[in-house]
């Protein structure tokens, strides 16, 4: 995404995609980034109760913990998108086994004996 400075103000950057989807996508959009930044937080803080040595044992150290959290939470948003890209090569794919291939119920009236 390309980065542009707003007009609203020095600091505020806003995405030029962010324009395309309008007013309610946008709201959308912050609303799912103020919930994974909740999460995050209440991951590192959930972590940082834990003992050094409880830390040692699931592979993570005090001093890094926030880079280990960040670095789970980009590979289940890897995971979700490897996930989003199956699903939609299945349906593609679903698509044209269903002209190949007679469903179920044909599949038994085709064997049926009798």
């Amino acid at each position: 995404m390309t980065l542009m400075h707003s007009d609203h103000g020095p600091a505020e950057l806003v995405y030029a995609a962010s324009a395309r989807i309008g007013l309610v996508g946008r709201c959308r959009q912050t609303i799912r980034q103020w919930q994974l930044d909740r999460d995050l937080a209440a991951i590192v803080a959930a972590l940082a109760r834990l003992s050094d040595r409880r830390l040692a044992l699931i592979g993570m150290r005090r001093d890094d913990l926030i880079g280990h959290v960040e670095h789970m939470m980009d590979e289940v948003e890897a995971g979700r998108r490897i996930e989003r890209e199956v699903l939609e090569f299945l349906a593609e794919q679903g698509d044209k086994f269903q002209d190949h291939h007679p469903a179920p119920a044909q599949t038994a009236e085709i064997c049926r004996i009798g």
